[in-house]
Order: C-alpha cells, then structure tokens, then sequence
C-alpha cells in the first residue's frame, strides 16, 4: 500500500463502497481513506515499537505482569509519540483529501468541507471574504489536534534519531 499512489485505488474502492452500499455515507467517506493509512501506521508504530528497550518488557516479566498488563502499563506509554504523529498524519490527510469525498459522496448532508466550499460561489460585489471565513473556520479542527499533540508528535518525529 506504501507503493500505490492513492488515485489508483480510487477505482477498486468507490466499487467496493458502491456494493457494500457506502456510497454517499459518512462510513463510505471515512473507511477507505483510513484503510489506506493502515500500512503507514503499521510500518512507523512497527519501527517504534522495535525501538523500545527490551530489559523495560523483561523487568515487567520478571514482576509477575502478563502480556497484557505488559502492553497497557509498558508498552502503550510509551508508544503515546508514534501515536499522535500517527493521528495527526492520518487526521491531516483525511482533512486535506479532496478526491476521495469528490468521487464517494454526492449528497449536500455528507459532502466535506473542502468540497462545500469549492462549490460556494459569490458574487462580485460580495468579494472572498465569505470563502476566506470558511477556509480559516475549516482549518480549526486541524489546529486544535495539532496544539493538543503537539509535544507528543515533537517526540514521535525525533524519538528514533538520537542514539542514547
């Protein structure tokens, strides 16, 4: 998936959401994209993941902890980085993509921002300052998940790059 540019997919996917009767839904707007993510997240918590001390997973071992009391007290804190760089990246293309809501949803109730506002049309008189308002309105969502991730995807970015 990390090899196939997305438009090459947007054929096999709009027939998929087509036959399983997605179209012009908030599902067959939302499940396609973040599919397509799924081989980035895998490959980046992956590499994460095998950054990771292994004394840290031995010591909980040795503690009496079990596999699972291992991944929620061990490995989840520690993997809060990846895991924000991970949302923002997917939250930021899911945001940004254009195509795919262009192509999957038709209706007024399901259409994206970016599309709706594509679509706005003013007049002359009225000037940019309607669809300049709703460009800045647009980008808050994306604003707000960056200043509450901020630090964690600082982290997540540098966490493989300094030896030590």
């Amino acid at each position: 998936m990390l090899m196939i540019p997305g438009f090459v997919m947007l054929i096999p996917q709009f027939i998929q959401i087509s036959e399983l009767k997605l179209y012009n839904t908030y599902w067959g707007l939302i499940l396609p994209p973040t599919a397509y993510s799924v081989a980035m997240g895998t490959f980046l918590t992956r590499g994460s993941m095998e950054g990771l001390p292994k004394s840290l997973f031995e010591a909980a071992e040795i503690e009496g902890a079990g596999d699972m009391a291992i991944l929620m007290k061990v490995a989840a804190p520690l993997s809060k980085p990846i895991i924000a760089t991970m949302t923002i990246m997917t939250g930021l293309s899911a945001w940004n993509n254009y195509l795919w809501p262009l192509v999957a949803a038709t209706g007024e109730k399901t259409q994206q921002i970016a599309v709706a506002l594509t679509k706005m049309v003013t007049s002359v008189n009225d000037g940019n300052g309607v669809l300049f308002s709703g460009y800045i309105i647009a980008s808050m969502p994306l604003i707000i998940l960056f200043c509450f991730a901020s630090k964690s995807f600082v982290a997540g970015l540098t966490q493989g790059s300094v030896k030590g």
